[in-house]
């Protein structure tokens, strides 16, 4: 009779190594993405803040000249 243990065994051995290496994979690919989407948030809410901060100053602007030309 032929033991075919260690067959088996060789042959399962690679799929224990291929699971966790797609799973690191797919982890990896998943950190990588909300990443960037985290990243385009913020820089997205830091472009709204600024054109918020330039509305603001020409805001000042026009009524600092205004208040300067009324006196």
């Amino acid at each position: 009779m032929f033991n075919n243990q260690p067959l088996q065994q060789r042959n399962r051995q690679p799929a224990y190594l291929l699971l966790p290496t797609i799973l690191a994979l797919i982890l990896i690919g998943l950190l990588f993405f909300l990443q960037t989407k985290i990243f385009n948030q913020k820089l997205h809410s830091q472009l709204l803040l600024l054109e918020t901060t330039i509305i603001d100053t020409r805001q000042i602007e026009a009524s600092r000249l205004f208040y300067q030309d009324n006196q």
